[in-house]
C-alpha cells in the first residue's frame, strides 16, 4: 500500500530513496516496515509492508528507527 506524505524528507538522512524504516498511522500501537521514496523537497511517497484498512488524506504518519522517532508528517493521498 502507498501513500504519498508531506514530509520534510531532507531532515531523515540516509532514509529517504529506499531505505527501510518502521511507521505508525493513526493512534494505534501497531507499526509496519516502510520504505520511503523522495519525491521533492516538501513530499514523499511512501510503502508500507501490509496491508492497512482506513489510510486516508489528513491523517499522520510518524517514523521511526528502533525506538527513535524520526519525524512525522500528514498524509495527503
Amino acid at each position: 500500500m502507498w501513500a504519498k506524505v508531506i514530509t520534510a524528507a531532507e531532515r531523515m538522512p540516509g532514509q529517504a530513496n529506499g531505505s527501510s524504516m518502521r511507521v505508525k498511522l493513526r493512534h494505534g500501537e501497531n507499526s509496519y516496515k516502510c520504505t520511503l521514496k523522495k519525491l521533492s523537497k516538501t513530499t514523499a511517497q511512501v510503502k508500507i509492508s501490509t496491508n492497512d484498512q482506513g489510510i486516508a488524506a489528513g491523517q499522520f504518519a510518524a517514523f521511526y528507527n528502533g525506538k527513535i522517532c524520526l519525524g512525522s508528517a500528514m498524509i495527503i493521498a
